[in-house]
């Protein structure tokens, strides 16, 4: 059985219509051709606002800049048990705050999201069907 090629391209701005175009292309690609890949390795990128929506059937990866004082996300469940990432970065101001759902459970007390400008943070999670469990990663940056 021969296959479509399809672009290497890994990471899509969902809000970008061209970008929506060519990920249903792909789709429809691997629906015709029955191509056993897993929806959930694309990587998006959201745009900030007071409230984000991660849309986790769409993808497993997601970026955010926070450039406003709060970020409320809210999330849409995976159609499945499978593991997430939202990486989080502040702007060059930074001191943003983000809060997610309260269906996510932390590993420690409370995670603490870094204020630094510039800062970038990563929040693993897994979810089992009803819950996501989270452990967060602090403070990536370039060393001197």
């Amino acid at each position: 059985m021969s296959y479509s090629k399809l672009p290497t391209r890994t990471s899509y701005d969902l809000n970008s219509a061209a970008d929506i175009n060519q990920l249903t292309e792909n789709i429809d690609v691997v629906k015709s051709e029955a191509i056993p890949i897993d929806p959930y390795l694309v990587y998006a990128t959201v745009s900030s606002a007071t409230t984000i929506e991660i849309d986790w059937t769409e993808a497993s990866k997601y970026y955010a800049l926070l450039d406003i004082a709060t970020t409320t996300f809210t999330f849409v469940d995976p159609d499945y048990p499978t593991t997430l990432i939202l990486v989080l970065e502040q702007d060059n101001t930074g001191g943003r705050a983000a809060i997610l759902p309260t269906e996510t459970l932390w590993a420690s007390a409370y995670a603490e999201l870094t204020t630094a400008s510039n800062s970038i943070d990563i929040i693993n999670m897994f979810f089992d069907g009803e819950t996501y469990y989270a452990t967060m990663l602090n403070d990536f940056k370039v060393l001197p």
